[in-house]
């Protein structure tokens, strides 16, 4: 198995142009084997890959190298992908999804890239969830830098980076469209939160749609431009998407999972956040934009985003326009407290 498993890495090898005679292939291929070794990481065929929808796909990895625990490739997965400058909308909904599927018992796929990407596996491990990261590179490094703390973190808490790149390879700009087809193909669908009209996450949404996988998208007003790809796709078929029931009406049953049950100290948190916006909102005469709260609330965006939706949620805040918001009285009737 270790000659087949040494010939196989120097064709992918080959292919990656990581070097040049058939000599060199072989030392290459001992070293490759050497590091991974040394850095807790897996280099895993094709055929022995736990995710059975991966097995799918017309243009299948020969072999994949992995960082993390391999069996969440196993888990039912769903990708969530969008831009890399995400609005404050964009960070919402991509914090919401993220969250509110890994609670449903959903792997979050992403492609560690900075905005959406990036939420999307930050909220998974938020509320303790798993979620896999496909790389455009190999696992020697982390592209891009900023979020090599995140990348730990997914490993850390159960989850899994995983490349077709053997290590050494750069983050080359022709790698990453070539990589989404594996976001989509570890997946029962894919969600695009956020995508301009030329948007690389529209890339993954063509490869859902060549795999016959579920495609969603989040809508946005008519005349944002920075959705304009996300109103494309709901043009040309994709499933429009306010909450995640809508998501799961159009997977497999048993792809549903019962909720996680928030804890005590969570839930604490949650109260003790929102009565700092409490303080925020009176101070604005109960009416404030999304950008104004950050800037006046104490915390990170992804607890003020927690705390609004509680608040929402209790009936206590209501979003009057886009991205702006009213503490409403306690009958919950939606007259703001007092309007300037």
């Amino acid at each position: 198995m270790r000659v087949d498993l040494k010939r196989r890495l120097i064709e992918v090898g080959r292919r990656f142009s990581q070097f040049e005679s058939s000599h060199e292939g072989e030392s290459w291929a001992d070293k490759i084997i050497s590091w991974c070794k040394g850095h807790d990481c897996l280099i895993l065929p094709f055929e022995q890959c736990p995710n059975i929808y991966l097995k799918e796909i017309g243009s299948v990895p020969d072999l994949l190298f992995l960082k993390g625990e391999v069996d969440t490739l196993g888990e039912p997965c769903l990708a969530l992908v969008g831009t890399r400058r995400p609005s404050n909308y964009g960070k919402r909904a991509a914090i919401h999804f993220s969250r509110a599927l890994s609670a449903r018992g959903f792997c979050i796929v992403s492609g560690l890239a900075r905005g959406i990407d990036s939420l999307a596996h930050q909220g998974v491990i938020d509320v303790g969830g798993h979620t896999v990261a496909v790389l455009g590179h190999g696992l020697d490094r982390i592209y891009p830098g900023e979020n090599l703390a995140l990348a730990h973190e997914i490993v850390r808490k159960g989850g899994c980076l995983v490349s077709e790149y053997p290590p050494g390879v750069p983050p080359l700009k022709n790698h990453f469209p070539a990589r989404n087809r594996i976001i989509s193909g570890l997946s029962l669908g894919t969600v695009i939160v956020e995508a301009a009209a030329r948007s690389g996450s529209l890339i993954t949404a063509r490869c859902a749609l060549e795999q016959n996988r579920e495609i969603f998208a989040v809508p946005a007003h008519y005349d944002d431009l920075g959705f304009y790809g996300c109103h494309r796709l709901l043009q040309e078929g994709a499933k429009l998407i306010t909450s995640v029931e809508e998501i799961l009406e159009e997977l497999p049953p048993q792809a549903s999972f019962p909720i996680f049950e928030q804890s005590t100290k969570e839930t604490a948190a949650e109260e003790a956040g929102l009565k700092e916006i409490l303080g925020v909102f009176a101070a604005q005469e109960g009416v404030i934009s999304l950008d104004e709260l950050y800037s006046k609330y104490p915390s990170n965006f992804s607890d003020l985003l927690d705390c609004l939706e509680v608040g929402i949620q209790k009936g206590l805040i209501y979003e009057i326009s886009p991205q702006h918001f009213a503490w409403i009285g306690k009958t919950g009737d939606r007259t703001v407290v007092s309007q300037a």
